[in-house]
């Protein structure tokens, strides 16, 4: 039985905590783990996703709640409380709703005070980690037999009656998941009619009657490397031949090679070894981690920084009942933001003191003033720069400032002796700093970074 694990950091000499690794989640396959009873809950499970998965299309995240439940010996004690249609809502059957709902919610926190979930939904994570695997020759050392049936198993319950994939679980098919499903399931060994329900058949035939793979999008391209097999416009052709006779011969040669290229390579890799640092070797999510840890791999095949990125594989891997896929970026600081909000706003203090005590100590510890790398944060994000440290959280550890920030605020109003103690002001606000230096000229701030110069838009 698979199972997760959390707050663990192994004997790997390439992992690394600040933090004791508070909030990593990770999970484990044990052949030995489980009563046949337990086995056979999670296989019901499994099926039950499978018969409805084009009625449902998200999992329950069962396999974990049917392991910390069982881990916790929880018996929801509350009744439940039925309203009829038109029937007036009373303040004692609201009170026992939400007595119940945080009862189960205690539940299912962890020791560390986070609750693990899923975070993902597009079908083209898992086949670029698998894809950039195969291209660095580690596939078989990262993925064991049952990840490869997981993996296969999650492709196998989000195909899509048509053969195709869709951009994520809920969407009409498309060429560029369609596409890189099917390499995926062919990597893992299934023959070209091969697959459960004849998936590799029914995915090709999707590929040949919506014109071929030349219809992929610019992020399945590079994944299927070679360019030369799509269709080029001659105006095109004529700017690349240009480019490769009068331009490459200048940049292959000294000093172009030395003062432009090479330079621009190095400060590159300068950034990407930033990011991996600040991260952990995380990195900033799922599609940066599978690039930056082929440019690794590129860089120094045997190197440290490679082997830090192989051993942070396991933090993005997540199994459930529809099966393993690949997580976009950890949510548990967003979680446990709204989470908290949700459970102040019950007034149920006495219930909700050990809850949100955890949940406190958590962000507390995952939460911290910048100290470290202290250079290259003058190069790369000088306007962060604001006193000694700054408000920080970082990918799979959670990178949702504000609504954390309002979760802090919230929790600074409650008394310390229910949830524990509060969190210095300055690190609100440096958290303020941040969200500042992320605003746009314009006034707005962005899902991400701000806006890149125009000028650049038009380039590419």
């Amino acid at each position: 039985m698979w199972r997760l694990k959390m707050a663990y950091g192994g004997n790997d000499p390439h992992i690394f905590s600040l933090n004791n690794f508070v909030g990593r989640q990770i999970w484990e396959f044990d052949p030995n783990a489980g009563s046949t009873e337990e086995r056979a809950q999670v296989e019901a499970a499994r099926q039950d996703f499978f018969d409805n998965r084009f009625k449902v299309k998200a999992c329950g995240d069962r396999l974990w709640r049917f392991q910390i439940l069982r881990e916790k010996n929880f018996k929801q004690r509350i009744e439940g409380v039925r309203t009829e249609e038109k029937e007036e809502i009373k303040c004692e059957k609201l009170t026992a709703t939400l007595q119940r709902a945080v009862r189960y919610l205690s539940a299912i926190q962890t020791s560390d005070g986070h609750w693990p979930a899923q975070i993902s939904g597009p079908l083209f994570f898992i086949p670029y980690l698998v894809i950039s695997l195969y291209v660095t020759e580690h596939l078989d050392s990262i993925f064991s037999e049952e990840h490869r049936k997981e993996i296969l198993r999650y492709m196998y319950c989000h195909q899509n009656e048509d053969g195709g994939w869709g951009l994520h679980i809920e969407g009409h098919s498309i060429m560029l998941c369609t596409t890189l499903s099917y390499i995926c399931m062919r990597i893992f060994g299934e023959g070209p009619d091969g697959g459960l329900n004849n998936a590799c058949a029914k995915a090709r035939k999707w590929i040949h009657d919506h014109g071929g793979v030349t219809h992929l999008p610019s992020w399945g391209k590079s994944w299927l490397s070679e360019d030369i097999y799509y269709p080029h416009p001659m105006i095109q052709d004529l700017i690349w031949d240009s480019l490769y006779i009068f331009i490459e011969p200048f940049f292959a040669r000294w000093p172009f090679n030395k003062l432009i290229r090479e330079k621009a390579l190095q400060t590159a890799m300068k950034h990407i070894h930033y990011e991996d640092e600040n991260s952990r070797y995380i990195s900033i999510g799922c599609v940066s981690k599978t690039l930056s840890m082929l440019t690794c791999w590129v860089e120094n095949p045997n190197g440290d920084t490679f082997m830090k990125h192989l051993a942070r594989v396991p933090d993005y891997l997540w199994i459930s009942e529809d099966g393993m896929t690949m997580q976009s970026i950890g949510s548990q600081i967003w979680d446990i933001g709204f989470g908290v909000q949700a459970v102040v706003a019950t007034n149920l203090i006495e219930e909700t003191g050990p809850i949100l005590a955890k949940a406190h100590d958590f962000i507390k510890k995952k939460v911290r003033s910048r100290t470290t790398l202290q250079e290259i944060l003058k190069v790369c994000i000088v306007t962060l720069l604001k006193g000694p440290g700054l408000f920080l959280i970082k990918t799979m550890d959670g990178n949702f400032l504000i609504a954390l920030q309002k979760c802090c605020l919230l929790l600074s109003m409650l008394p310390q002796e229910v949830v524990g103690e509060k969190m210095k002001a300055e690190r609100l606000y440096d958290s303020v700093n941040v969200i500042l230096s992320l605003q746009s000229k314009n006034g707005g701030v962005t899902a991400w970074e701000p806006a890149a110069v125009s000028w650049l838009e038009v380039c590419f």
